[in-house]
């Protein structure tokens, strides 16, 4: 994969309201951004490509991290205050390509 197609995966949940899940979204890049900085430079100044994406709940977002945790892949999870810290999205490095390529698009 070339850095020009390097893309970061921001993974929330369908059981969100439609609002919330934006902002989870937000909330895991940011994440993303602040734990790995050397990483995110690279991709935003090479690619700086999103991929949108959903999984059914917390528990499919849950196995899905465990999954990255179990290969190695660099994750960001974000659990919201408000909603007694559940897990709402998760960010991947482009190592997730694999990982999340028959997740939905989110907002679909």
């Amino acid at each position: 994969m070339s850095l020009q197609q390097a893309k970061v995966y921001l993974i929330t949940r369908t059981d969100l309201p439609l609002g919330q899940r934006a902002v989870q979204l937000a909330h895991a890049i940011r994440e993303w951004s602040e734990r790995y900085p050397a990483e995110d430079r690279v991709w935003y100044q090479t690619s700086n490509t999103l991929a949108l994406l959903e999984v059914p709940d917390e528990l499919a977002l849950q196995r899905l991290l465990k999954r990255a945790n179990l290969h190695g892949i660099p994750a960001a999870p974000f659990q919201e205050p408000d909603r007694d810290n559940e897990l709402t999205a998760v960010a991947f490095g482009p190592t997730a390509k694999k990982l999340c390529r028959r997740l939905p698009l989110a907002f679909a």
